[in-house]
């Protein structure tokens, strides 16, 4: 008979779509992920590849802050100041990659505003990273939104 495969078996049986198509190579991504038990909660997570990480001149455990300029549609994340509160960028130290994980609050920006998004993905539109030592600006690509709600996967109109 042979050796089956684990993966195999939870594939043909999973239920829903499944793993959505390879995530496209991209100097950041921000997940917004809804948590649907008592505290109703919502988490942003904003992935920095390694490349990123380089530009930028972070390293793990470095202390930032995220902003958003809604005008122009640009986010960034830039060393925080000394005495100015910030989000630790997580990650092994090995792997190169930074998260930087914070709860949504009214007032801050969002990715998504489908209801009932459980979780939503969007990357970076590489060609608007501006990258200095501290700091980097970058742009979403808005077609590289995945939002999921239950177990589907549908692009936002």
């Amino acid at each position: 008979m042979g050796f089956q495969s684990f993966s195999e078996i939870a594939k043909q049986q999973r239920k829903g779509k499944g793993r959505t198509a390879a995530a496209p190579k991209s100097l950041l991504s921000i997940t917004q992920k809804s948590y649907e038990n008592e505290s109703k909660r919502s988490v942003m997570t904003i992935r920095l590849s390694p490349d990123a990480m380089d530009k930028a001149r972070f390293k793990i455990g470095d202390k930032v802050d995220v902003a958003h300029d809604p005008s122009r549609k640009l986010w960034q994340v830039s060393l925080a100041h000394d005495n100015q509160s910030g989000y630790s960028i997580s990650g092994m130290k090995d792997a190169g990659v930074g998260t930087v994980r914070f709860s949504l609050y009214d007032g801050m920006a969002t990715i998504t505003s489908v209801k009932p998004a459980n979780s939503s993905r969007i990357f970076s539109d590489d060609k608007s990273v501006n990258a200095s030592a501290g700091r980097i600006i970058f742009a979403l690509d808005e077609k590289s939104i995945i939002i999921r709600t239950d177990s589907s996967d549908t692009p936002e109109d």
